[in-house]
């Protein structure tokens, strides 16, 4: 899950230099990473109390 959710973040960077112009930032990566890693344990827990 975590390869999968890092390439992704990794793409939409990619993406936002291209289409939009925005600097492609290692530390934007990492911290969306982050991010959604933690909401998808979120929510995963929440799954579990249900």
């Amino acid at each position: 899950m975590v390869v999968l959710v890092t390439l992704s973040n990794i793409w939409r960077a990619h993406f936002r230099l291209i289409f939009s112009s925005a600097p492609f930032t290692w530390t934007d990566v990492v911290n969306q990473v982050k991010d959604e890693l933690i909401q998808l344990h979120n929510e995963n827990e929440l799954h579990k109390q249900l």
